[in-house]
């Protein structure tokens, strides 16, 4: 199970062409022979052997032996000795004395960095998308119950977890008992908003270990609305994201910053049909660390849009809650010149993500006051749009274009108004080499 698997349960490498010549000992007075860097070989003694190398090639020596550059002397080699290639050692390189050489061209560097910021992003944006927050309950309590001013939930098992917390300001003041002015929302049934205007805020920080793989991100979410009518919310919402990936197996590691920003809506079209949608752009600071050392950084311009429609029907004790839901994001990222030199070309990385599916609770009496809350979601997921990967590891995502996720829980709610909430899950359902399941567990304990 790789990395990728485990955090929801580093960065990507690419594996780069090697050169190793290989040619039986000869007389040093010999006729040098030719190789070119682009060539595949096995790994041997050089003796005598000329290599054309140009601006941008890597070569690593090893083994003793000498090599002369174009127009200098012969040189020793003495352990391991790494040479970048530039304009001015561009050219015929000798190789002798039984050295081992191998060779990374150009165009395998530019590649291999390429291949690391297009991979780094693809992982961000697939994460921030499993991520994205639920807006509906800004319509329907202002983001809690009213029963504890803070909300804190931990989820995890040996290899990954996460940590997440949300509060607001409705939160706040039910606890406390306030009622300022506000609007007539005593038509909306067990809601614990009591002011047409909320803040609210909500984080969560993610890891993951694999063997020599790991990878950390955390996102937070400020907003703020106003509450139109009963059934209209509209609001401003920003996002503050941080993620950083190391491999120890490739070498390769990846961390970068951004945020977003932008309105939504919550809006309660029939008695049995909520809306939400939100839009967002932003930017974001990167630096990437590529399997072979070369370094770059880099700046992205970001956009996201989403919207999702929620049914509410009940029967009896049971609610159902079909929805669908439909996200875009996309980075651009910027040109940019790496540590070696080398112009990586601008690329556009993006995800579109089509998720569906019901929820259904109930909730009944279980004896001496206590209320047991049980409820199961399935989910279908179908990636509309996405670029696949080189190397998949990360945070939480899927080669797979649909896939499907089970999610279940109970919570009990004890006669003083403790209340502690058990969830596990279950994903890559219909996914090849795919599955992340876990749990988490939730105490509430009102403070009023």
């Amino acid at each position: 199970m790789t990395l990728k698997q485990k955090l929801a349960t580093g960065l990507a490498s690419v594996a780069l062409t090697s050169l190793f010549f290989v040619v039986s000992p000869t007389d040093a007075s010999a006729t040098s022979a030719s190789s070119t860097c682009s060539e595949v070989g096995q790994v041997g003694p050089l003796n005598n052997i000329n290599v054309p190398l140009a601006a941008g090639d890597r070569i690593t020596l090893s083994g003793g032996g000498t090599f002369r550059p174009p127009g200098g002397a012969v040189t020793p080699v003495t352990g391991t000795l790494i040479i970048d290639i530039t304009a001015a050692l561009a050219g015929t390189f000798n190789f002798s004395g039984g050295v081992a050489v191998s060779c990374i061209t150009a165009g395998e560097a530019q590649n291999s960095s390429d291949s690391a910021s297009n991979n780094f992003l693809e992982l961000r944006i697939d994460t921030l998308a499993s991520l994205d927050p639920d807006l509906t309950g800004q319509l329907l309590d202002g983001n809690g119950d009213g029963s504890n001013p803070v909300n804190v939930a931990a989820a995890g098992n040996s290899r990954s977890g996460s940590l997440a917390f949300s509060t607001s300001l409705a939160d706040l003041q039910s606890t406390a008992d306030v009622q300022p002015a506000s609007v007539d929302l005593t038509d909306r049934a067990g809601s614990a908003r009591t002011s047409a205007f909320d803040v609210w805020i909500k984080g969560k920080y993610a890891w993951a270990r694999n063997e020599g793989q790991r990878a950390d991100l955390g996102v937070l979410y400020l907003g703020a609305d106003y509450r139109l009518s009963p059934d209209v919310v509209l609001g401003l919402i920003g996002q503050f994201d941080w993620i950083d990936e190391r491999d120890r197996d490739t070498g390769s590691d990846g961390d970068g910053f951004g945020w977003m920003v932008g309105p939504y809506v919550v809006a309660r079209l029939h008695q049995n049909l909520l809306f939400d949608a939100r839009g967002a752009v932003g930017t974001s600071d990167n630096d990437v660390t590529t399997a072979i050392g070369a370094k770059g950084e880099f700046d992205t311009t970001r956009w996201l849009v989403k919207s999702r429609l929620t049914g509410v029907f009940s029967y009896e004790s049971v609610t159902i809650n079909p929805f669908a839901e439909i996200l875009y994001i996309e980075e651009d990222r910027e040109r940019y010149t790496d540590s070696r030199g080398l112009v990586v070309s601008g690329r556009t990385i993006s995800l579109g993500r089509l998720k569906f599916g019901p929820r259904i609770s109930t909730s009944f009496e279980g004896g001496d006051g206590i209320v047991v809350s049980p409820h199961l979601t399935m989910s279908g997921i179908y990636d509309f749009d996405r670029a696949g990967r080189l190397t998949q590891t990360g945070l939480s995502s899927s080669t797979d274009r649909v896939r499907a996720k089970i999610e279940g829980g109970v919570g009990v709610t004890m006669p003083g108004g403790v209340k502690v909430e058990g969830e596990a899950f279950y994903d890559g359902i219909g996914a090849d080499q795919f599955d992340i399941y876990g749990g988490s567990l939730k105490v509430t304990v009102p403070l009023n």
